[in-house]
C-alpha cells in the first residue's frame, strides 16, 4: 500500500469512526437527565375520553332541534378538573362558533359522567355538517377548535341536514 493508499484508508476509516460516534451520542439512554419525562395524558395523568355521542336524529330538517347527549370518562390515573364539554355545530365551515357549552365536574380515575344538551343544536340550512364535540380546558383560553388540554378529547360526528320542505 503506498503513501496516498495509506493516507485514503486513515481518513475514510477516521470519517466512519466520527460518524458512529455521532450516532452513539444521539441516541440518549432513557434516564438520562436531558430526556425529559413522559408527561403525556397515559403518563401518571388524567385522560378524559369522550365514550359516547348520540343525537336525537343525525338527519334532521331545518329548524328542527337535535338533543345531544354526550358521555365522558376519565381513563387516566389521576383527577381532572376544569374541563367542559363544547359543541361546534359546523367545525370546519367558517369560524369554530360554539354551539353549546357545559362545565364537567372534577372526575377522578374512572369515573364518567354524561350531559344532555337539550334542546340541543339547531340547523338553519340543508346539506351536510359536522358537529365537534370537544372535552377541553383550553378552549375559550386560546379558542382553538383543535385544542383538547392536557388530558381531553374530541370526536366528529357527520350530520346531513334536509329540506324541511
Amino acid at each position: 500500500m503506498n503513501q496516498h493508499s495509506r493516507s485514503l484508508y486513515f481518513f475514510a476509516l477516521f470519517a466512519v469512526m466520527m460518524l458512529v460516534a455521532a450516532g452513539l451520542s444521539c441516541s440518549a439512554p432513557s434516564d438520562s437527565p436531558d430526556v425529559p419525562p413522559d408527561t403525556s395524558p397515559f403518563a401518571d395523568g388524567g385522560n378524559l375520553v369522550i365514550t359516547a355521542v348520540s343525537l336525537s336524529t343525525a338527519t334532521p330538517a331545518v329548524e328542527e332541534w337535535v338533543t345531544v347527549e354526550v358521555t365522558v370518562e376519565n381513563q387516566g390515573t389521576a383527577a381532572v378538573a376544569g374541563y367542559e364539554l363544547v359543541l361546534i355545530s359546523h367545525y370546519g365551515d367558517g369560524p369554530p362558533n360554539p354551539s353549546g357549552v357545559e362545565p364537567l365536574p372534577d372526575m377522578a380515575p374512572g369515573a364518567t359522567h354524561t350531559v344532555t344538551f337539550e334542546p340541543g343544536l339547531l340547523y338553519m340550512h340543508a346539506g351536510p355538517a359536522t358537529l365537534r364535540v370537544l372535552a377541553t380546558d383550553t378552549w375559550y383560553e386560546l379558542g382553538d377548535a383543535e385544542s383538547t388540554g392536557e388530558a381531553g378529547d374530541y370526536r366528529d360526528v357527520p350530520i346531513a341536514v334536509k329540506d324541511g320542505d
